[in-house]
C-alpha cells in the first residue's frame, strides 16, 4: 500500500500539479493532481483484491 501511495504521488499528482503550476490552469489543475491520485490508488487497489496477495 505505501509503495502504491509513493508511485500515485511522485508519478501522477506532483506531474500533474507541476503542469498546472506552468501553464496557468489554476485550482482546476491541483484538482486534476488529486484526481489522477486517487484513481490510481483505486486501479492499484481493485488489482490487489483481484489477486490472491489480498488473502
Amino acid at each position: 500500500m505505501a509503495v502504491l501511495t509513493l508511485v500515485a504521488g511522485v508519478g501522477f499528482f506532483a506531474p500533474t500539479d507541476l503542469a498546472a503550476l506552468h501553464y496557468r490552469w489554476g485550482i482546476g489543475g491541483v484538482w486534476a493532481g488529486l484526481l489522477a491520485f486517487y484513481l490510481v490508488r483505486l486501479a492499484g487497489m481493485i488489482m490487489r483484491t483481484r489477486s490472491e496477495r489480498w488473502m
